[in-house]
């Protein structure tokens, strides 16, 4: 996991907040850690199928898209 959103997955739960964040930055470990405390997972800018599929079968919530073909 990425450590450096260790304390911002933490901070988010205890607010009760979803993590809203580019998907450059998601890994299936990020999205399991917020999910375990609670916090929703919404990625963007994802226009790539290929990538929206990969981030689907990671668990990823939501997904904010300009375009998906």
């Amino acid at each position: 996991m990425r450590e450096d959103l260790d304390w911002l997955i933490d901070e988010l739960a205890s607010r009760g907040f979803g993590l809203d964040i580019h998907h450059s930055m998601l890994t299936a470990d990020v999205v399991a850690k917020c999910h375990n405390k609670g916090v929703v997972v919404n990625c963007w800018t994802v226009d790539e199928l290929d990538r929206a599929v990969e981030l689907v079968d990671m668990g990823v919530d939501y997904i904010t898209s300009n375009i998906l073909e």
